[in-house]
Parts: C-alpha cells; sequence; structure tokens
C-alpha cells in the first residue's frame, strides 16, 4: 500500500510539472505565461491600431468639387469647392487641366480667382467656396458640351500629400437641360421677377425709342 502511495505522488508531481503533452511538445507552465504574454501583446497592438485608424478618419479631409446651377436663376453655373471631411487640410493648390471657354466676363476666369489663383494655408471642415462661371442660356448646346477639369493637392494631418483630379460636364450636373423656371417656388418666384424686369426693359426702350 506504501508502495502505491508513493507511485501515486509521483504522478501527481509529474503531472503537475506537465500539464499538456501534444505533438511532442510540453506546454508546462512556462509556456502558458508565455502565451498569455503573447495574446496580450497582440491584443494591445490591434488596439493601438484602431485607435490609429479613428484618429486618422477623424483628422482625415476630402476636398470635393462639383458645378451647380443656381436654382433661383437655373441658366447661373457655379464652381462649388468644399472640404467635405473631418479634418483640416492644409497648403491647399489648385491646377486648371482643362478650362471653361465661354466665359462672357474675363473676370470669371478660374483661373484668376480666390483660392484657384493663390491656394488656401488651411481648408476648414465644411467650409465652402462658391465661384460664378457663366450664364448659360445664351448657345446652350454649345456650352453644355464644356468639359472642366481641375487637380487640387493637399496635406492632411498627417503630413500626407494627397492628389485629386475632377473632371466636370456641365451637362451632367444640369441633368442633360436645363430646368426652367425651376422645381420650387422661391424659384418660380425668381422666375417671374427676371421675366418682369425684362419686360420693364423692353417697355422702356419703346418707350425711349417713341419719343425720339
Amino acid at each position: 500500500k506504501q508502495r502505491g502511495n508513493k507511485y501515486l505522488n509521483h504522478d501527481i508531481i509529474h503531472m503537475a510539472d506537465t500539464i499538456y503533452t501534444f505533438c511532442g511538445f510540453d506546454f508546462t507552465t512556462d509556456y502558458m505565461t508565455m502565451l498569455s504574454s503573447i495574446f496580450t501583446g497582440l491584443t494591445t497592438l490591434l488596439f493601438i491600431r484602431e485607435s490609429y485608424l479613428m484618429r486618422k478618419y477623424q483628422n482625415m479631409p476630402e476636398i470635393s468639387m462639383y458645378l451647380k446651377f443656381a436654382e433661383a436663376s437655373p441658366a447661373l453655373l457655379f464652381l462649388i469647392i468644399e472640404n467635405i471631411g473631418n479634418g483640416v487640410a492644409r497648403n491647399v493648390k489648385f491646377d486648371i487641366v482643362k478650362n471653361y471657354e465661354h466665359y462672357k466676363n474675363p473676370d470669371d476666369n478660374l483661373t484668376e480667382i480666390g483660392i484657384i489663383k493663390n491656394g488656401l494655408e488651411n481648408f476648414y471642415p465644411k467650409q465652402i467656396f462658391r465661384y460664378f462661371i457663366n450664364h448659360t442660356s445664351e448657345n446652350w448646346e454649345e456650352k453644355k458640351e464644356q468639359i472642366i477639369k481641375i487637380k487640387v493637392s493637399y496635406d492632411d494631418f498627417f503630413f500626407t500629400r494627397t492628389n485629386k483630379t475632377y473632371v466636370m460636364s456641365v451637362e451632367q450636373f444640369a441633368g442633360g437641360r436645363q430646368f426652367k423656371p425651376g422645381d420650387t417656388f422661391p424659384s418660380h418666384i425668381a422666375s417671374s421677377m427676371e421675366q418682369i424686369q425684362k419686360d420693364i426693359s423692353k417697355l422702356r426702350e419703346s418707350f425711349e425709342n417713341s419719343i425720339k
């Protein structure tokens, strides 16, 4: 009986030294501690990565450009530049690759106005710039074929330089045709006022010509 107890104690000690044997490797308490440390390290790295990605998203700018026709006067064409991201875009530069070709007034040329000409040191989130391009009611069939191509480059929070090129079709942003007087009540009022002004101008011209 004593011999049996002796063998039993030996087996218990041996089991305490070796928890489990698999594929020829002994996983003792030291191995379990090492695996636990590796798991903790990997978990920490994943947490750091997620924190970095979240911070990057919260500080990432995104500059958007598009054409827009005025609601009150659908023939008026504008260029809209907006930072739709969550971070500040720094050292913003613009380069017009293909310009609009039907400017009525030379002062409306995009190469000579605002941030397109001078750039911008800081472009803040939700900040919007709006530039008038042209009145498109005359020669619409020719003007609707126009393509405007603008390249923008800027630095983000992590000093990474981003380069994007926007290709904008006049006809595309007009929905294929010009809506006049528009589909809202304010635009109908504005269109009516515009027509009244034209009629008054014609009456004035007729009156001035009749008294000459």
